[in-house]
């Protein structure tokens, strides 16, 4: 059995969509939905809650704190594991899923023994690819070399930017990365002890980069399957928390870098100011 884990914020609307797009996927394998709520400051309407509830295979699961995406997703994971469910896939509520991706990505990994982690081809609302695909580790250096490369358009750095966001993919076959985007991916249970819990200690953002890190130096692979297409309406979910929502890029940051970067204290504070004058 698969599990659906999706996780809510408030935007019911976008859950909404996004449950009905799994839906109407035409996915073949049994699967349940779990949706954790996470604490939101608004209630859904009568009519929207109703028909949630009316969905035989979806469960809704209300935390009773706000402790991010990891916390949250946690939950839901607990669950899946306790019924037994083969695979789980973790999906942010502001996903569409494209007919038969679940299927594609479920099969993938029953014919692909090494593979643990898959995630779909992401695009955007306007077509275009999601540049989240990660093609190497990153620790502290890369850090630098995504960040100066950002703030001041150096050409040095092309080729490795190119390495990272995978540029040069064509999307014409499945290929191995360091992590896939933690907005929809799927873990098979042989991975579930390498990979689960999800760190807490981040609320947003560097989810993917840490579960890269715990498969890093292990026999699993990870991989973006181009066959399983979703759409991602990257920044609904946060777009009226932005200085939240920064603060918390930055925290998590630093954490990773520390934890699972190995970068000292003396690596890391150059990045207070590069942050600083980016959001400044």
């Amino acid at each position: 059995m698969l599990s659906i884990i999706i996780l809510n914020y408030n935007n019911w609307e976008l859950t909404k969509e996004c449950v009905e797009s799994i839906l109407d996927s035409d996915t073949k394998v049994h699967f349940n939905i779990i949706l954790v709520d996470n604490k939101s400051t608004s209630r859904p309407s009568s009519e929207l809650l109703q028909y949630l509830e009316s969905i035989k295979r979806l469960e809704i699961v209300y935390s009773t704190f706000n402790g991010g995406y990891s916390s949250g997703n946690n939950l839901g994971i607990n669950i899946a594991v306790n019924i037994g469910s083969k695979r789980i896939l973790i999906t942010n509520n502001d996903i569409i899923f494209s007919k038969n991706s679940i299927d594609n990505m479920y099969q993938f990994l029953e014919s692909n023994a090494s593979t643990v982690v898959v995630g779909p081809r992401v695009l955007l609302s306007n077509g275009n690819n999601q540049e989240i695909n990660l093609g190497v580790r990153v620790g502290i250096k890369e850090k630098y070399k995504i960040l100066i490369g950002k703030l001041f358009k150096w050409k040095i750095f092309s080729k490795f930017k190119k390495t990272l966001y995978l540029s040069d993919y064509t999307f014409s076959k499945s290929r191995e990365v360091f992590a896939v985007s933690g907005c929809c991916f799927m873990v098979d249970e042989k991975a579930y002890n390498t990979i689960f819990p999800l760190d807490e200690n981040v609320f947003l953002y560097f989810e993917e980069l840490i579960i890269g890190s715990k498969l890093y130096n292990t026999q699993f692979k990870t991989q973006i399957l181009p066959t399983a297409k979703v759409i991602h309406y990257h920044g609904e979910s946060t777009k009226d928390i932005k200085a939240f929502s920064f603060y918390h890029l930055v925290k998590s940051e630093i954490y990773y870098l520390r934890e699972y970067g190995k970068a000292k204290s003396y690596q890391i504070v150059p990045l207070y100011l590069i942050r600083f004058l980016q959001y400044c």
